[in-house]
């Protein structure tokens, strides 16, 4: 896909610059094309202009300033207007919400329409022979030009207001080419390279980060955790400067301006995923959150329940909640992040898995904001990369001991065999599965409460001389903590650890020697990092992992477990891989059953908007 939208792009650009030689101005082409394909984000599409087109118009300027007479007073004076006015223009539009920009840029394209149609139609006069202007109608020219070059942000192109400015005031038609063309020449550089300071181009530009990196230095909590005080709101900093830096040094913190939701469907390689009590999924239903600020960034979360059926949550309501949620967080500092979570319990009770995407997404803005990763932010990275485990679908003894078997020779090591249905199967399953297995491989049985307490000791006794983990055998907790005292198996607690109060009294019981740590299932990064931080300091090791998801949450999930001390990693998983859909670049692959996450700044993920589409709420 990527050599074909290189291809496309160069295309587009050879075009719309060709074409832009003969009068036809290149913004509103590339903006029609950009807009339809859904190429990039909306915010984007000014600052996307001007860098795009930037060196074609200063070569376009070149030629045509050698090849056509013009007064060179008159040039000069019109085209630094020009730059000045786009370098202010860059300014203001950087700061502008997302649907601000998108208003602007549809009055754009018919201002410029109507520029067209006024010359065709021949409203506008042709001109006169002057090559150049005097008094009067040179400052009218150059306030005209400066005008002219204060639009270039919002996808207005110079061509068609210039030509129609200076035939009024009677020039050569041939001498207003030059003047069009070197003024573009200086006021795509100038509204680009502003446009660059405040990350509104396709291609962000750099932030120096040195103030907001130093307020986000980690701190060290009293069980001896690096980590981040989550309280403080954060300020913004670009090359150097607080945006909006008032007197006396003074920060303006930034502001949610918008939440967007998309919806995308997962499916899955094998076809289906099957655990306990006969649920399966065979496509999954995540749900992508943006959260736009007024600092011109945007962050990224994911929420992708397993079906209905796994734990109190669904697809649709986690949807519904964010659409009853995200008003009541415009203009709440996305950075400030202990402050935003205490924001939402108090704006909806419940539901974690609800604010779980948004979490998730002023993590990515908090990593962007200060020029760090999430699992700096969290930490830093231990170690080059971490170990994965494959979950085993449910199925005949057989298929999931060859299915181990396969995924072994990929590089896994760790295994999680789906589990909880009629015990007889479920030992087969574990002694086939078992055998397959080498020195250094790792087993869990998953019955993801499936099992009663009976069935579950029965289990627990006829493998007792299998090196296997039993993972969540029942529903309640105190099921599980008589199953727990009955065996000498290696215990993991999962569904039931729900919440930090889950962790201490399960550490109090002595109920688990790994807890499986959910994301979206506490609420989000901000309470798993405190859970996490919480089992290192308990001596507890962790599988850390979410629901299900695609490639934001698989990052996010990479960013918490690569920042964990290897010792209490038990495992991870890189939920990606299983689905067959990517819709973000620069998400965490597999290499040989391990992953690495990201050191880019914030969750290190870039979506690609034409797989999202269009947003099925925003607020």
């Amino acid at each position: 896909m990527r050599p074909l939208r290189t291809a496309g792009l160069l295309t587009l650009g050879f075009a719309t610059d060709f074409f832009d030689t003969l009068g036809v101005g290149s913004f509103a082409t590339t903006t029609t094309v950009l807009k339809l394909g859904a190429v990039v984000d909306d915010a984007q599409i000014p600052g996307t202009l001007n860098v795009g087109h930037a060196v074609p118009t200063i070569f376009e300027g070149v030629l045509f300033l050698s090849a056509v007479p013009v007064d060179l007073f008159t040039l000069v004076t019109m085209v630094a207007a020009g730059a000045v006015g786009a370098w202010f223009g860059a300014g203001v539009v950087v700061r502008w919400p997302r649907n601000t920009i998108r208003r602007a840029m549809a009055l754009a394209l018919l201002v410029t329409a109507a520029f067209i149609v006024l010359r065709q139609t021949g409203v506008f006069p042709s001109g006169g022979m002057a090559l150049g202007l005097t008094g009067g109608a040179l400052v009218l020219a150059i306030a005209a030009s400066a005008l002219i070059g204060s639009l270039a942000s919002l996808g207005i192109g110079n061509y068609a207001p210039t030509m129609a400015v200076l035939y009024l005031l009677g020039m050569n038609p041939r001498a207003v080419f030059p003047i069009m063309a070197v003024s573009a020449s200086l006021i795509l550089p100038a509204a680009a390279l502003r446009a660059g300071r405040g990350r509104r181009a396709g291609r962000p530009g750099r932030v120096l980060h040195r103030q907001v990196a130093r307020r986000a230095q980690p701190a060290v909590d009293r069980g001896g955790r690096a980590g981040l005080h989550l309280g403080d709101a954060v300020p913004v900093v670009a090359h150097g400067r607080a945006r909006g830096a008032g007197r006396g040094g003074a920060r303006r913190h930034v502001k949610i301006t918008g939440v967007r939701v998309y919806q995308v469907d997962l499916p899955l390689h094998e076809g289906s995923y099957q655990w306990s009590g006969g649920n399966s999924v065979s496509v999954f239903d995540s749900t992508v959150v943006a959260v736009d600020s007024d600092a011109g960034l945007t962050g990224w979360g994911e929420i992708c329940p397993l079906g209905p059926a796994y734990l109190p949550a669904y697809a649709t309501g986690a949807r519904a909640g964010i659409a009853e949620l995200a008003p009541r967080l415009i203009g709440s500092d996305p950075l400030a992040l202990g402050r935003l979570n205490e924001q939402m319990d108090a704006a909806m009770r419940g539901h974690p898995y609800v604010k779980s995407a948004i979490d998730m997404a002023c993590w990515d803005l908090l990593g962007k904001a200060s020029g760090l990763s999430v699992a700096t932010l969290m930490g830093g990275h231990v170690g080059r990369d971490f170990a994965l485990y494959r979950a085993i679908s449910q199925d005949t003894p057989a298929r999931m001991a060859r299915r181990v078997a396969r995924y072994r020779a990929e590089g896994y090591h760790k295994f999680q065999l789906k589990v909880g249905g009629d015990p007889d199967t479920d030992v087969a399953r574990i002694r086939a599965a078992a055998a397959e297995l080498k020195r250094g491989d790792v087993l869990i049985a998953d019955a993801n409460t499936g099992w009663t307490q009976h069935a579950a000791l029965r289990v627990a006794d006829a493998v007792r001389d299998v090196d296997v983990y039993l993972e969540q055998p029942c529903a309640s907790y105190e099921q599980c903590l008589a199953v727990r005292r009955h065996t000498d198996r290696p215990f993991v607690l999962d569904e039931v650890i729900d919440g930090i109060d889950m962790v201490v009294r399960g550490a109090a019981d002595q109920a688990m020697d790994v807890v499986n740590l959910k994301i979206s299932k506490v609420g989000g990064l901000t309470r798993a990092r405190q859970i996490r931080d919480l089992c290192v300091s308990l001596g507890i090791a962790m599988t850390i992992e979410d629901t299900w998801g695609g490639d934001i949450v698989t990052a996010a999930i990479a960013h918490l477990a690569h920042s964990t001390p290897e010792r209490f990693l038990f495992s991870s998983t890189d939920f990606n891989s299983y689905v067959t859909v990517a819709f973000a670049d620069g998400a965490p692959r597999r290499k040989r059953g391990r992953l690495a996450a990201s050191r880019r700044p914030g969750l290190g993920v870039e979506p690609r908007m034409k797989v999202l589409g269009k947003p099925v709420f925003a607020a």
